[in-house]
């Protein structure tokens, strides 16, 4: 049940791929259709400023706690992996480096947030996904398109917001305690809760496991066939006061620790290395929220956010090295009401500050100072979103990037949108640094990138056809020992996304699902671009009831070009890849779920060389006490 090349032409794909489109097309979902409006989520990543979900221009995916849950993702990058328009790569199992590429654009292109804070590595010019656990998350935001005009540079092809949990009125403490495959285990316990003019929460988690060999010997000669494993503690807290009726001041503070092992070559050694890193990663952040006047809001904020790697031998007991990034930022949004619509208007300062004990950088800190302004609104069937922002980045000077969106509510079921907007993303410390591999005379990526959208809802089912293509110049190309500029790079294509719940006695149907089609190539030479998939199909259904929840899903993938160990263009072939899931509600407070991954045990790789999951199972008991 391989795909071979460019085409989903084995017979095994050709069935899964009909399964997915037909689900789709008989009126299957990446988000549910709302009967009445006034139910619809607030979201305020697309705009930062709250707005209901189907009132918004751009394609938005909200993924809130029990739908966390029900995936039963041990992952974020696994969790973000499921959803229409983003594919997922890994260096091995749990805790390996992760990338996600959305709409085919490279993982540094997309702006990950915690809290509203940048969380990334200023080295590498990328989020750090496989940090943040999944027990610590509240609610996820994905933002699908250009957002430099509201986040700046490298939100060229989208904005993932994480956001911790949060307090809430009462007391509801929570735990839970996980098994797995390779020895695997988890335990969470933590609490919400609040009182008078007090908010708070605290969650604490440890996760770990054996794992398995990251690599194999396609490699090359940094294969080490030993088990890399991963373990890493985390806690998160946050408290809120409100001052009075119209201000409130917000803490927050997401701290991790964790041990990382990977494969550092000497299969051939009598003692080969067993190296690893000891990563810290942390965000604070204090806020201040509230009324100026009746129609004018303010949001003020200072926070910090931190990534240290620090790599040992373990066979040498020998430090090696130490990587970190700090990012320190101050932001002010005001959202002022008017006649028609409302009005942001938002200053900000960034400063990155990067080290790296065994290389020396020409520059180790750059800063970035920005104003943006915005005029977003409803009125009638019409929604429409405009932004500008100017970025004067302390390396690159000034940056400017607009945004415009437009949506038509054509009748209750039927919406036609459209977004157009550019984007700046300028190259890492790495890629302008790093000794006989990056170039300092290295140009900032420009992009324009355009999207028309049709939707239709009705009676619990959704469809959505998105058509995107995205041009960029001087796209930055990075493989193993060179980084350079491509004059120009296309990456198109199509998305088409639904879902679908039926109510029958007291069983819930449901299912969601996706298929993708995506051509990136370098324009000059019409060479593609390594590890976008041509084609991708996702599906997931199931049925419910209150005591019993019962899923299977299905990911299809075609080839994908991609560079071997030689460094030369090769390609990895595609593959299938199943999954199910039970729940049980034992009882009003207890609950028990179980999961297998890679149900067919099938081998391959989303990254040459290294190994991906094999069959794997997980059993979860979770504890979370209801109120009378």
């Amino acid at each position: 049940m391989w795909i071979q090349d460019k085409a989903l032409c084995a017979p095994g794909v050709r069935s899964a791929c009909a399964v997915a489109c037909g689900v789709m097309l008989a009126g299957v979902v990446n988000m549910p259709a709302w009967a009445d409006d006034q139910l619809a989520p607030l979201v305020v990543t697309a705009s930062r400023v709250p707005t209901k979900l189907n009132e918004v221009t751009a394609d938005v995916t909200v993924i809130d706690q029990a739908q966390l849950a029900r995936s039963q993702g041990k992952s974020l990058t696994e969790v973000l992996g499921s959803l229409a328009g983003v594919q997922a790569t890994a260096n091995g199992g749990l805790g390996k480096s992760s990338s996600l590429y959305i709409r085919g654009g490279d993982v540094r292109q997309v702006v990950l947030l915690v809290d509203g804070v940048r969380y990334g590595s200023a080295t590498l010019g990328q989020p750090v996904f496989e940090s943040l656990p999944i027990s610590m998350i509240d609610r996820i935001e994905i933002v699908r398109g250009p957002m430099a005009a509201l986040y700046g540079a490298d939100a060229a092809v989208g904005v993932i917001q994480v956001f911790t949990r949060k307090g809430a009125a009462g007391w509801s403490p929570f735990a839970s305690g996980s098994a797995g495959s390779n020895g695997y285990h988890e335990a969470v316990a933590g609490f919400k809760g609040g009182q008078g003019d007090w908010a708070y929460s605290l969650t604490g988690s440890d996760q770990a496991t054996a794992g398995f060999s990251a690599t194999n010997p396609r490699v090359g000669t940094n294969h080490n066939a030993d088990d890399d494993g991963f373990r890493q503690r985390s806690f998160t807290g946050q408290v809120t006061h409100k001052l009075n009726q119209d201000w409130q001041v917000t803490g927050n503070l997401l701290r991790m620790h964790g041990r990382n092992w990977f494969d550092n070559g000497g299969q051939a050694l009598a003692n080969p290395p067993d190296t690893y890193s000891i990563v810290d990663s942390a965000v604070t952040g204090l806020g201040v929220q509230g009324r100026v006047l009746p129609t004018w809001s303010v949001n003020l904020r200072v926070a910090q956010s931190q990534d240290v790697s620090n790599v040992v031998s373990a066979v040498q007991s020998s430090y090696i090295s130490r990587i970190s990034t700090l990012q320190t930022q101050w932001l002010l949004d005001n959202v002022i009401q008017v006649g028609v619509g409302q009005v942001l208007v938002g200053l900000e300062r960034t400063r990155q500050a990067i080290s790296n004990s065994s290389k020396a950088f020409d520059a180790t800190s750059r800063t970035i100072q920005a104003a943006n302004l915005g005029w977003s609104g409803r009125r009638d069937a019409h929604d429409w979103q405009v932004n500008v922002r100017q970025d004067d980045n302390s390396q690159f000077g000034g940056q400017r990037t607009e945004l415009a969106g437009y949506g038509f509510q054509l009748s209750d079921a039927w919406r036609l949108g459209g977004n157009v907007g550019t984007s700046f993303v300028a190259p890492s410390f790495n890629q302008l640094y790093w000794p006989q591999y990056g170039d300092p005379s290295l140009k900032p990526q420009r992009g324009v990138n355009r999207e028309l959208n049709v939707a239709w809802s009705e009676d619990g089912a959704t469809l959505k056809l998105v058509r995107f293509e995205n041009r960029i110049r001087n796209f930055i190309s990075t493989s193993v020992n060179s980084v350079s500029n491509i004059d120009s790079v296309r990456l198109a294509g199509w998305t088409l996304s639904g879902s679908a719940e039926r109510v029958l006695a007291d069983k819930r149907l449901y299912a969601e699902g996706s298929m993708d089609w995506l051509d990136a190539h370098n324009v000059s030479d019409n060479t593609p671009l390594v590890r976008r998939p041509d084609h991708v199909a996702k599906l997931k259904a199931g049925s419910a009831t209150d005591k019993w929840d019962l899923g299977v899903n299905v990911l299809v993938s075609s080839g994908v070009a991609e560079k071997n160990n030689q460094f030369q263009m090769d390609r990895l072939p595609g593959y299938v890849v199943w999954g199910a899931q039970l729940a049980h509600q034992l009882n009003r407070d207890w609950k028990v779920s179980t999961c297998v991954d890679n149900l067919a045990d099938h081998a391959y790789e989303t990254v040459w060389g290294f190994n991906m999951p094999r069959r794997q199972w997980f059993v979860t008991l979770a504890y979370s006490p209801k109120s009378n």
